[in-house]
């Protein structure tokens, strides 16, 4: 229950859609690195991170390898495959002790059938989505890197409700399709004018207004 309510989007679907997705769930906890999905496979669930960190990748033909922003505590992965019965589009493991709320498909289907407020939030969030990889895509053809940089920082901090950032300066270049090199010249560039603090595996938000300015938002 305490980990379903801390999804909004669940949460504004009211409490008799938590109960009764509660009542159907079951809690899973995972070690560092342990696979939770495989890329191309069939779902029968949707997965709500209760505590810790997924990360969520591709991995093409010639094994380069891509990874989309991590997913933390009260954010869900799967939902596409879960409603439209097609496979899974990331690999997905574990970045540190973490655990899952797993909530099978046909508790899902049953009850958006049963509480027309659960489809319309979900209508709502992947609307949302879809805005925000939109935006995602026109970033990486539109704007110069220090810009995406920014963006994505901004991004994370806000997903996790965090000012530090824990990725490391590799992983941040996969997300943003660029070299490590110059994604490091540019985190060196705004720790140097403090808006920024580069730790082993951390990136701490230091002046989220100079962030905001950089980013134009």
């Amino acid at each position: 229950m305490q980990a379903l309510t801390a999804v909004p989007w669940l949460q504004a679907s009211g409490n008799a859609v938590v109960e009764r997705l509660a009542d159907a769930s079951h809690l899973q906890y995972l070690v560092d690195g342990q696979t939770v999905a495989t890329r191309g496979t069939q779902t029968s669930h949707l997965v709500v991170i209760a505590s810790g960190t997924l990360e969520l990748s591709m991995t093409n033909a010639q094994g380069k390898r891509h990874t989309t922003s991590p997913l933390g505590k009260g954010q869900v992965f799967g939902l596409i495959p879960l409603l439209d019965g097609s496979t899974l589009i990331h690999d997905v493991c574990a970045r540190g002790a973490s655990s899952i709320v797993v909530v099978p498909r046909d508790a899902i289907l049953s009850t958006m059938e049963a509480q027309p407020t659960l489809a319309m939030q979900m209508l709502l969030l992947l609307c949302q989505r879809a805005r925000h990889n939109y935006e995602v895509l026109a970033g990486l053809s539109l704007l110069p890197l220090h810009v995406r940089v920014v963006r994505l920082l901004l991004d994370l901090s806000s997903s996790h409700s965090s000012l530090r950032i824990h990725l490391t300066q590799a992983a941040l270049a996969d997300m943003l399709g660029a070299s490590r090199q110059s994604v490091n010249l540019e985190l060196k560039k705004l720790e140097r004018s403090g808006a920024i603090a580069i730790s082993r595996g951390d990136i701490e938000i230091l002046d989220s207004g100079q962030l905001l300015t950089i980013a134009g938002t």
